[in-house]
């Protein structure tokens, strides 16, 4: 499949970018509910985030090396591109990251995956402060709707594990935010590099900021697991993390960032379902105004930014 560094100049939409969207979002909706099967066997955010990368890192580089091998000469790798691609994937994949897993410690998979999914609207507020991209009424009701929803599901959830939801929803709230500044900073590069190249320098780099984090915090302790929790950090590091990531990419190269965001409003429902058939979590009246308000105000917004 050739890459596409072009912007399309057709109003129809790619259906394959549709269903690399989709299918990005599915994948991606597991993370959360991974991340806590391997928590309840007392595995420490520090080496779950090493174990995901160190299967996953591989594939990177072996992807990044195969397109380099078939693109060769078509892209002018420049030190500051390489530079802007590397902090890019640090603060999408490393500080992101970091900052999801240590919420999601203190709250629900679901509401986890609400939060976060707010990234949208931080695209837009960075978008009025770095590019001076007007925020309609519309985009500002869309998000006050958005964030409605997420006032709902995190009051219920803060009655039921007090402060804990308070400490956990602030971290996967920052989280989302440095995931926006991946998102809205990352369509330069990947025009010129196309969007498989991008994503893997971007983990690589992610990767290694990972693992200079594990050898510093936890030393040698991430291979005292079990052949269980290697499982499942194979399973997080391949289906919740490599395979979306070059979906997602896929899909904003090929339909753009505001359609993939419409598409991926797929992700809170099943990891809803995930959490509840696998992690035994209760979806009450809250969690459905709450993930039906948030999905409306992000596609709504999306709409706008179309």
């Amino acid at each position: 499949m050739q890459e596409k560094n072009l912007p399309k100049t057709s109003t129809k939409l790619d259906p394959i970018g549709i269903i690399c969207a989709l299918l990005g979002a599915a994948f991606f909706s597991l993370k959360p509910v991974l991340i806590k099967l391997l928590y309840a066997e007392g595995v420490p955010t520090d080496i779950v985030i090493v174990w995901r990368m160190l299967m996953s890192a591989p594939i990177y580089v072996i992807i990044g090396y195969l397109v380099y091998r078939s693109r060769k000469g078509e892209v002018k790798f420049t030190p500051l591109l390489i530079l802007q691609t590397c902090i890019l994937g640090i603060m999408g994949y490393y500080v992101a990251t970091y900052l999801d897993l240590l919420g999601i410690h203190y709250i629900s998979a679901q509401l986890e995956r609400i939060i976060l999914f707010t990234y949208p609207t931080f695209v837009a507020i960075l978008g009025y402060l770095v590019y001076r991209e007007k925020i309609s009424l519309k985009q500002f009701a869309a998000m006050i709707l958005a964030y409605a929803g997420i006032a709902i599901m995190f009051g219920n959830e803060l009655n039921v594990t007090g402060d804990d939801a308070l400490k956990g929803g602030l971290l996967v709230l920052a989280a989302a935010f440095t995931f926006a500044c991946y998102i809205l900073f990352q369509k330069s590069p990947i025009k010129i590099m196309g969007s498989r190249m991008f994503t893997s320098i971007a983990m690589v780099a992610a990767s290694l900021a990972i693992f200079v984090h594990g050898a510093f915090s936890s030393g040698l302790e991430f291979l005292e697991v079990s052949n269980y929790v290697l499982w499942l950090s194979f399973v997080t590091a391949i289906i919740g993390t490599v395979i979306p990531s070059y979906l997602l990419a896929e899909a904003v190269n090929r339909i753009g960032s505001g359609p993939t965001s419409i598409s991926i409003g797929i992700g809170p429902i099943f990891t809803s379902i995930f959490a509840v058939l696998t992690l035994g979590e209760s979806f009450t009246v809250y969690h459905l105004i709450g993930t039906i308000l948030v999905i409306l105000g992000i596609y709504l917004l999306s709409q706008v930014k179309k």
